[in-house]
């Protein structure tokens, strides 16, 4: 019998040396830093395309489980994504940031990722002064992975900012392990500005692991796991004209309405998106509603459309609620 028990505590040691727990993990991007890097990649270095945020996701939790070792293989797990970034007044921003933002809290949306807004403004140099958003990113952060949610075992910061090591020791002190994710370059907009991202060496030495995942792209860019980070079916730079006779009556399309974009108080805002049946998003303006207002739009709603191609991407006009048909 007692042969018989130590060999069962055995094999239960076994078990549990061979065959580890779920390692949960929250996601918390920097949100004017990674702007500024899907912004890199969208005008100034290849692919040209934007940062599918959604895949990005998914690649930093396979990364993680890397980082933890091949017994976490499956068993890692992002079970929250948030952003923190200070957002301008509509009425600060010219007509193409206009369409960049609709586009950024689009991907968000689709990636269930969080956001965090805090009202914004430019200073006399024409630079964007953030208050408090750092402070609450810290804090929040801190919240849900010590307080609110204590099964959670790492915290995955997209950030280059050395304001953060505080948190990260603070999380240390909790045992909970720190995955930095960073870009380092210098690039240049379409307007000819210059702009960089950049990681405090401070900031990488204080996290459990460091990814520079700038350095990753540019280095194994071309591998079909790289490619997948970045968003397909991207719009050219240029409107098309397109060979179809004048005569000949616009397409109707059927499409469905995506989460709505909303301000720092929760308010919607006057733009919207839809998906079509080939999974490509489609800005629209309040002005493009027929037959009701934008107060009536919801996600998930059905609508029909007469697609166009802007000079900043596929977009909808005339967009109808399909019910009305």
């Amino acid at each position: 019998m007692l042969i018989a028990q130590a060999a069962h505590q055995i094999r239960k040691l076994l078990f549990k040396m061979t065959h580890s727990e779920t390692k949960n993990a929250i996601l918390v991007y920097d949100g004017n830093f990674f702007r500024i890097c899907r912004r890199y990649y969208r005008y100034s270095a290849s692919p040209k395309l934007w940062l599918n945020i959604r895949a990005l996701g998914s690649y930093l939790q396979t990364v993680l489980a890397d980082e933890l070792g091949p017994n976490y293989r499956g068993l890692t797990r992002i079970v929250e994504q948030h952003l923190y970034i200070g957002q301008q007044s509509h009425e600060q921003l010219s007509e193409a940031a206009i369409w960049e933002w609709a586009e950024y809290y689009s991907a968000l949306s689709q990636a269930e990722v969080t956001l965090h807004g805090r009202r914004a403004h430019l200073n006399g140099d024409g630079g964007l002064v953030e208050k408090g958003v750092d402070l609450e990113l810290a804090l929040d952060t801190f919240c849900r992975a010590v307080v609110l949610s204590p099964e959670i075992d790492v915290v995955i910061l997209v950030t280059g900012d050395a304001d953060f090591v505080p948190l990260i020791q603070q999380l240390a002190r909790y045992k909970k392990e720190t995955l930095v994710v960073g870009f380092e370059f210098t690039g240049c907009y379409p307007d000819g500005s210059v702009f960089n991202a950049g990681v405090s060496a401070e900031l990488k030495r204080a996290a459990t692991w460091y990814l520079d995942l700038g350095h990753e792209i540019q280095t194994r860019g071309k591998s079909e796991k790289m490619r997948g980070l970045f968003a397909a079916d991207q719009p050219p730079a240029r409107a098309l004209t397109t060979t179809a006779p004048a005569t000949e009556a616009p397409a109707r399309l059927v499409g469905t309405v995506v989460p709505l974009p909303v301000g720092e108080r929760g308010e919607k805002r006057n733009f919207a998106f839809l998906v079509d049946s080939a999974g490509i998003n489609r800005f629209f303006h309040a002005d493009d509603l027929n037959g009701f207002s934008y107060p009536e739009l919801t996600a998930g709603l059905r609508v029909v459309y007469t697609p166009i191609l802007s000079e900043r991407g596929p977009a909808a006009k005339n967009v109808t609620l399909e019910s009305s048909l």
